[in-house]
């Protein structure tokens, strides 16, 4: 049975490019999905384009104004099924659910 679901672990990385120790990031890609390869499952596109200049700008700039740099809320996901834990390779649990 071929694998939709594609895994990857990347380094996890400050706003400055700069890779994080002792944390990584987890990347999903879904492959051979045809509602993904016809559109269907598309609901817009955003040209993002003019945001993601500001954002650059803000973090690597002389000025730096990380202050201004606008990012997603991050937080920690541990699946709780040790099946599935153990499938993804992730080796240990987080402080919260000790």
């Amino acid at each position: 049975r071929p694998r939709l679901i594609r895994l990857q672990w990347d380094p996890d990385h400050t706003p400055h490019g700069t890779s994080v120790s002792g944390r990584r990031a987890i990347q999903l890609g879904l492959k051979k999905i045809d509602s993904f390869l016809d559109g269907r499952d598309i609901i817009r596109i955003v040209d993002i384009t003019s945001f993601v200049q500001t954002q650059y700008n803000n973090a690597v700039l002389p000025n730096d104004q990380l202050d201004q740099l606008r990012v997603p809320i991050e937080r920690i996901y541990a699946p709780q099924d040790e099946q599935t834990r153990l499938h993804i390779q992730l080796d240990s649990r987080t402080k919260e659910e000790e």
